[in-house]
């Protein structure tokens, strides 16, 4: 709703997933999910509650996300699709944009790939 894109936030993709979820206080504050398809492992979904953004809760949640798919998926391909004003955030993470910027519900995304 924040953003605009009233699509179905639910896809098949969640029942191969790997959900992520962050608390403060009991309180589910930030998500996210993985999965591997093929020999390529997808990190998406990301998302932090707006109250709780700007204060590393992002770059935590995707730190661990990260060594999980390490731990579970060794020597895989790992990529993502970032928002464009994400570009920075991911890059920081090792995340390298490849391609072309498109539109993904009408917002700006970029295919990232990880390189540690």
């Amino acid at each position: 709703m924040e953003q605009n894109c009233p699509y179905q936030e639910t896809d098949q993709l969640d029942l191969i997933s790997n959900h992520v979820f962050g608390k403060v206080d009991g309180k589910i504050m930030a998500v996210g999910r993985f999965y591997k398809k093929n020999d390529i492992v997808f990190i998406g979904r990301i998302a932090i509650e707006k109250i709780y953004r700007n204060k590393g809760f992002a770059r935590k949640l995707m730190t661990y996300i990260l060594k999980q798919v390490e731990n579970e998926f060794p020597n895989h391909k790992i990529e993502l699709s970032a928002q464009e004003y994400l570009i920075n955030f991911y890059g920081s993470l090792g995340f390298k944009t490849h391609g072309e910027i498109y539109l993904e519900d009408g917002i700006s995304h970029i295919k990232m790939v990880y390189f540690k």
